[in-house]
């Protein structure tokens, strides 16, 4: 079952998020969280924090992604995605968010039955 339907209303994103990188995995990790009774707004929410995620971390590189990585694709996403009027809260909120969404899809991902093996570098 693809989720992305579901969360997005506009064929235009639908095609996007099924476009964008990594969608097998970024499906997967969607229906679990729904399995777990997260709210569609906030599946939303995570679907939108993973395809930049996906487009901003280099996970075909060497399998190793580390803190810096995350930190940087982060911070490109947030210069990238939030309005540049946002208040330094709201723009270190966006981070943060991005960078605990990032490290549980890839502790997600690094578990799964997926044959890509993700090792996560960064201090739990």
């Amino acid at each position: 079952m693809r989720i992305f339907e579901n969360l997005v209303g506009r064929s235009e994103w639908v095609k996007r998020y099924n476009s964008g990188p990594f969608r097998e995995e970024r499906n997967a990790f969607l229906l679990e969280l729904q399995q777990q009774g997260h709210s569609r707004s906030r599946l939303r929410e995570i679907n939108r924090f993973l395809l930049g995620i996906a487009e901003h971390i280099d996970l075909n590189r060497d399998g190793l992604v580390g803190e810096a990585q995350i930190q940087k694709a982060a911070e490109n996403w947030v210069k990238r995605h939030c309005e540049s009027g946002s208040s330094a809260e709201t723009l270190h909120i966006a981070k943060r968010q991005f960078i605990q969404i990032a490290i549980r899809w890839l502790r997600f991902w690094e578990n799964g039955a997926t044959p890509i093996r993700i090792l996560i570098s960064m201090r739990r």
